[in-house]
């Protein structure tokens, strides 16, 4: 799926964040994290399928 740049630069910085919780054992903030990112992908993904049709 093609995401404009800054779409893709804002994802980086999430899992970056996202990394950073995991290893400094902040559980609870890395779920929330990762439920965020995954909702926002699987959004991202309809709306391109939608579009393009």
């Amino acid at each position: 799926m093609m995401y404009s740049k800054f779409i893709a630069m804002i994802f980086v910085v999430l899992y970056l964040i996202l990394i950073w919780a995991v290893l400094t054992m902040r559980g609870s903030l890395a779920m929330d994290i990762m439920a965020f990112g995954m909702f926002a992908d699987a959004v991202l993904t309809l709306l391109n399928f939608y579009k393009k049709r």
